[in-house]
């Protein structure tokens, strides 16, 4: 069932109409004064003019009930002065009061109490007037009494004005509280779900930068095996310190990755040092050696003797998952190119490969976590997809930028540039 108010455009409509009926009624009915019928004939036009204003406009319910009532007080107010010299008009004064004091309270508590405070006054005002020029032998004698009750109804009506914008008040305040508590329950909400998001990304990225250094030990854990069994001690010593390097390793990026779940968080602060890139370039390729040698995969460095300003375990971790993709991405006995060029107000590190290339049209999604695209390398390695957008995140981090260049069977090109030291400031 819907709710109708007494600001609903339909109820004021018939306000309107009601009030014009009763100018008219008023005019023809009772033995009123010919111009006091006059006044109403023109009060009437007027309130058709409102009404039809109000209907075709549409202006806001308060301005339209306010028409309305000014039209009425008007007549109220002077509506006295035309029937004073009637037979009759004690009683058409009291008719006339009791109206008066039932509309008027109703379009105060509607509109505005301030219009309900000056009506009360200009009627204080009108009833004074009323007794000096009418000298009327009842609103003589009852005047007192009259003005014991108005003072008591004024009270009365003042008090209920008062309760309600009180109510109002409380009302707001309650609502403003339920908002605000509205408001924390939808940031607690996010908050909830980044946290959730960033549980499954790290468990992802675990998964998935983990994976070659796992892939490296079980690698030489089997040649070691292989060359104890024939005696070739030499061998098992080399392939088991190459375990304890990458062991180190491992445990390095493990912490480099949760440092990388911390930043999620807001827990993290990027450290921004001068870094040289081919040191960063000699332990990350270190960390993945054992996939290169593996595939026999050449990697060609130009111009990587540079320094410039970032994180260092973000730059390695950049670093680690673009080299990780070009070796996935390279056939047996390829080339893989790192270059780097250094301008006035940045650094741009290019790595480029001879596999396979990327479709196009995916292109725009692979550094996007919410796009999952992981494909089989040339040796069936697996991925989890979610290594480029990690690198998004750190470039983003360094307000930096990262994109990529590719065609099917023409291998690709990761570019990603950092802003030079001057322009670089600690998140």
């Amino acid at each position: 069932m819907t709710n109708i108010s007494l600001k609903d455009p339909r109820i004021v409509s018939l306000v309107g109409l009601v009030g014009l009926m009763g100018y008219i009624i008023d005019a023809l009915l009772f033995p009123v004064s010919y111009e006091l019928a006059l006044m109403n004939i023109v009060c009437s036009f007027f309130t058709s003019l409102a009404l039809i204003f109000h209907i075709v406009k549409k202006p806001r319910i308060e301005l339209s009930l306010s028409l309305f009532a000014l039209i009425l007080l008007v007549n109220l107010l002077l509506a006295p002065f035309f029937q004073i010299s009637e037979p009759d008009f004690s009683a058409f004064y009291i008719r006339n009061t009791l109206f008066f004091w039932v509309i008027m309270p109703l379009l105060g508590l509607t509109i505005h109490k301030n219009m309900f405070i000056i009506s009360a006054i200009l009627y204080l005002v009108q009833f004074g007037v009323i007794l000096l020029v009418s000298k009327n032998p009842f609103l003589v004698n009852s005047s007192a009494t009259i003005f014991l009750v108005l003072i008591g109804y004024l009270y009365i009506i003042l008090f209920l004005l008062r309760m309600l914008e009180e109510a109002a008040q409380k009302t707001e305040k309650l609502i403003t509280e339920l908002r605000n508590n509205n408001n924390e329950l939808i940031n607690k909400r996010e908050e909830l779900s980044s946290l959730v998001k960033t549980k499954d990304k790290l468990f992802s990225v675990l998964a998935h930068d983990l994976q070659s250094p796992f892939m490296g030990i079980s690698g030489l854990s089997d040649m070691i095996k292989e060359n104890a069994e024939k005696g070739n001690t030499d061998e098992v010593i080399e392939y088991s310190k190459m375990i304890a390097d990458t062991t180190k390793r491992t445990s390095t990026l493990f912490t480099n990755i949760l440092d990388w779940a911390a930043s999620q968080t807001g827990e993290l602060e990027m450290k921004h040092t001068i870094n040289n890139l081919d040191e960063c370039l000699d332990e990350t390729i270190a960390l993945l050696q054992d996939h290169q040698q593996r595939k026999n995969i050449t990697i060609q460095r130009d111009n990587t003797n540079i320094e410039f300003s970032s994180d260092p375990n973000a730059l390695k971790t950049v670093l680690r998952n673009l080299i990780s993709n070009a070796l996935k991405f390279t056939p047996n006995d390829g080339i893989i190119k790192i270059s780097a060029k250094k301008s006035k107000d940045e650094v741009v590190v290019s790595i480029s490969d001879s596999g396979v290339g990327i479709k196009s049209d995916l292109i725009p999604m692979i550094f996007k976590m919410d796009s999952y695209i992981s494909t089989e390398g040339t040796d069936q390695e697996q991925g989890t997809g979610i290594g480029l957008s990690l690198c998004r995140e750190m470039i983003a981090r360094h307000n930096g930028k990262i994109w990529a260049e590719s065609e099917l069977g023409q291998g690709s090109v990761f570019h990603f540039s950092l802003p030079d030291l001057n322009t670089v400031q600690k998140d």
